[in-house]
């Protein structure tokens, strides 16, 4: 259920442990978790990669991903006399694949 990833040692790349988090730029969305370390900088990751990625791309610990609410109602924002409050949304994220056809039509 995921993908396995390689990372060059520069940096941090051979320092990533189960739990986490990196992505990668330029224009690629999405957010990645470590699931298991097969090896030093060989990573397995969830959920699996939602684009391919090459030589040319880098690894960043500032992942980037697209989100939506989930539906028409899936956000509330109570008023008081000064300030929100009972605030809430509920979001999913938006797939790069998605997000690039919908701004690149």
């Amino acid at each position: 259920g995921g993908s396995i990833v390689s990372l060059d040692s520069a940096f941090w790349g051979h320092g990533l442990d189960i739990g986490d988090m990196f992505g990668f730029f330029p224009f690629h969305l999405g957010k990645y978790m470590v699931t298991e370390v097969l090896a030093p900088g060989q990573y397995r990751v969830w959920p699996p990669l939602r684009k391919d990625i090459s030589p040319d791309d880098f690894a960043t610990l500032r992942p980037v991903i697209a989100l939506r609410l989930e539906g028409e109602e899936a956000a509330t924002a109570a008023r008081d006399a000064a300030f929100g409050i009972n605030l809430s949304m509920t979001l999913v994220e938006v797939p790069d694949y998605i997000v690039r056809d919908h701004f690149t039509e």
